[in-house]
Order: structure tokens, then C-alpha cells, then sequence
């Protein structure tokens, strides 16, 4: 990542062999092509904060359905935008990954059975009325 030196002028990184890239304000265009590459950097990782926390908002409302009962898609996952300190602009999943939806965990009866017995309230009334009807008007 380009950054300031201690001056508060000079702009440097370090490239891949360790070696110290600079410039100060005398370099002209290497100079501004390096503080439009650091203001790239800066803008994509205001750009991924926000795009993390757009992302874990929408998890938390389909989070919220799922535990609830209800069907709901996961958000897609954002890229995250990474830009070289040579102004190469690339998109990787994040690291660390984002979180997933967590499905809903439906257990099932362990008796086997899908329905559970319970007693038939129609048959016992029908069986109370036809005792009080027999009571009532006996046939002998």
C-alpha cells in the first residue's frame, strides 16, 4: 500500500523484491501517478468496508426469516476490489471469508410416525350422545 514517509511528502512502498519505491514532489509524474494510485487504495477499502457491512445486513434480515421459518435466498457475496501499488485493480473473495446463512435445523419426531396420535373427540362424543339416547328411549 503507497503511504507517506516520515516528511509528510515523499510517497513509497515496498515492491515485491523489498525493494523501496519513492517519490517526492520533484519526480512530477511519477509523483502524482503514485498519489492517484494511494487515493484508488483508500477509496477501494472505504468501498469494501461498506460493501461488508451492506452484506452482513442483508444476512442478518435473511438470518432472520430462516429462524423464523420461512424460506429465504442468501445474499450473493461481494468481491472484495484490491489495488496494487502499481494501480492494477483486481477482485478477490475476502479474506477472512464472509459469513453463510444458517439453515434451519428441522428435527423430525423420533417415533417415526409423521402425525402424532391423538385421541378422536368425535367418536367419544357420538358414543356419550348414543348412551344418553339408549337411557332415554329404551327398545324392550
Amino acid at each position: 500500500m503507497i503511504q507517506y514517509d516520515k516528511d509528510g511528502v515523499t510517497v513509497y512502498y515496498t515492491d515485491a523484491s523489498g525493494n523501496r519505491v519513492s517519490a517526492t514532489p520533484f519526480d512530477g509524474a511519477k509523483y502524482s501517478g503514485m498519489l492517484a494510485i494511494m487515493d484508488e487504495q483508500i477509496s477501494a477499502a472505504s468501498a469494501n468496508a461498506q460493501a461488508v457491512a451492506n452484506y452482513n445486513t442483508a444476512l442478518k434480515n435473511a438470518q432472520t426469516s430462516v429462524d423464523a421459518g420461512r424460506s429465504a435466498d442468501a445474499p450473493p457475496k461481494p468481491l472484495q476490489t484490491v489495488v496494487s501499488d502499481t494501480g492494477v485493480t483486481s477482485y478477490v473473495p475476502f479474506n477472512p471469508p464472509l459469513a453463510d446463512l444458517v439453515p434451519l435445523d428441522v428435527t423430525a419426531p423420533s417415533t417415526g410416525t409423521i402425525a402424532v396420535p391423538t385421541v378422536d373427540t368425535q367418536a367419544i362424543m357420538y358414543a356419550m350422545l348414543t348412551a344418553i339416547y339408549r337411557k332415554m328411549f329404551p327398545t324392550t
